[in-house]
C-alpha cells in the first residue's frame, strides 16, 4: 500500500564540490540548507543582509553586495517605540541606537559578498509575490519592520515583473550558476487563497526562466507540499517545515547535487560535528582525553580528503 506520492530526485550532471564556493539568499529555506552546507564544511554565505521574502528586494540586496549600490536614503526608519534605526530593505535584526551604528552593521553584511568573491552557484529561494510599497517614498520595502500599517501600500508582483527581476537577477550574476527554489513556508497572514496565488506566480516564473536555459530549479517546495504532504511535517506554526522535513529537503539536495565522494567527506564533517558536540562529565578523564584524540585524527582525516 502506498501512502504518499515520492518525489524522485535525479542527479544533477553538474555537482558541487567542496571546491566551489555558495551563496544562498533569499527565504528560510537558504537558512536552513546554508547552515546545512556551511557545517558540512562548504565555503559559503547565506543571506548576509538577513532573511528576505521577495524577488525585487533579493535583487535589490544583491546589488548593494556585488555593486555596491548607495542605500536609498529614504528608506531609513526610526521607530520610537524601542528607539532602534532601521533600514527597509534590509532584515530588521539589521538595527542599532544610531544612523552611524546601523550603517556599520550593514557594511558589515555587505563586507561577506567581498570576501566571498564571485560564487561558483546562488541558491535562491522565492517566498512571496506579495510586496510592501512605503508610501512616502514609493520604494518597495523587504521588510516592514513592524511600523504603522498606514505607512505602505500591500501590492501583488506579477508574473511579468517576477520574471524580469530573475533575469536582473541572473544578469547581475553573470558567470555565477542560478538555481532557484520556492519556499515551501505558507504565507497565511496574506490569506489560503492569496498565499497559493502567490506560490503559483513564483513558479511560473522560474519555470520560465528555466525553459530558457538560464537557471535551474530545486523542488523543495513539492518535496514538502506533495510529497510529505502531512502536518506532522511541520513545526507547531504549521507554516514552517519541521527539523524531519528539512533533512529529508537537505538528503534530496545532496542526491541530487553531491557525487559519492563529496556525499562521504559531508558525512565525516558531520561526525565531526557531533562529536566537538559532545560535553564530558570529566574533562580531564582518560576517556574523554581519547576523544579529543580521535576527533584530531578525523580532522586530518578530512584535510587529507579535501587536498
Amino acid at each position: 500500500m502506498k501512502l504518499r506520492t515520492e518525489l524522485k530526485i535525479e542527479a544533477s550532471d553538474r555537482q558541487i564540490s567542496h571546491n566551489h564556493t555558495l551563496l544562498l539568499i533569499g527565504s528560510c529555506f537558504s537558512d536552513n540548507i546554508g547552515d546545512l552546507l556551511s557545517r558540512s564544511g562548504f565555503k559559503i554565505e547565506h543571506n548576509p543582509f538577513g532573511t528576505v521574502y521577495n524577488a525585487a528586494s533579493i535583487y535589490k540586496q544583491l546589488c548593494y553586495g556585488y555593486k555596491a549600490q548607495p542605500l536609498d536614503e529614504q528608506l531609513f526608519a526610526y521607530n520610537e517605540n524601542d528607539g532602534l534605526h532601521r533600514h527597509y530593505d534590509f532584515h530588521s535584526s539589521f538595527n542599532a541606537t544610531s544612523k552611524a551604528d546601523l550603517l556599520q552593521n550593514i557594511g558589515r553584511g555587505a563586507q561577506k559578498f567581498t570576501d566571498l568573491g564571485q560564487p561558483s552557484c546562488c541558491i535562491i529561494t522565492l517566498g512571496t509575490s506579495w510586496v510592501y510599497q512605503l508610501k512616502s517614498a514609493v520604494f518597495l520595502v523587504a521588510n516592514c519592520h513592524k511600523m504603522p500599517d498606514t505607512y505602505f501600500d500591500k501590492q501583488f508582483l506579477s508574473l511579468e515583473d517576477t520574471v524580469d527581476v530573475l533575469q536582473k537577477i541572473i544578469g547581475l550574476l553573470q558567470g555565477t550558476r542560478c538555481i532557484f527554489t520556492v519556499s515551501p513556508v505558507r504565507h497565511l497572514k496574506d490569506g489560503l487563497v492569496e498565499n497559493a496565488r502567490s506560490k503559483a506566480v513564483l513558479l511560473e516564473a522560474v519555470h520560465r526562466i528555466c525553459v530558457q536555459g538560464l537557471a535551474e530549479y530545486f523542488p523543495a517546495y513539492e518535496l514538502v507540499i506533495d510529497d510529505l504532504r502531512d502536518y506532522r511535517f511541520y513545526e507547531d506554526d504549521l507554516l514552517h517545515p519541521s527539523r524531519l522535513a528539512v533533512e529529508y529537503i537537505w538528503d534530496k539536495f545532496c542526491d541530487r547535487y553531491m557525487g559519492e565522494e563529496t556525499k562521504a567527506l559531508v558525512r565525516k564533517y558531520n561526525k565531526l560535528h557531533q562529536m566537538m558536540s559532545h560535553r564530558p562529565f570529566h574533562p580531564d578523564g582518560e576517556a574523554y582525553q581519547k576523544h579529543l584524540a580521535k576527533i584530531e585524527d578525523l580532522k586530518r582525516e578530512i584535510e587529507s580528503s579535501r587536498s
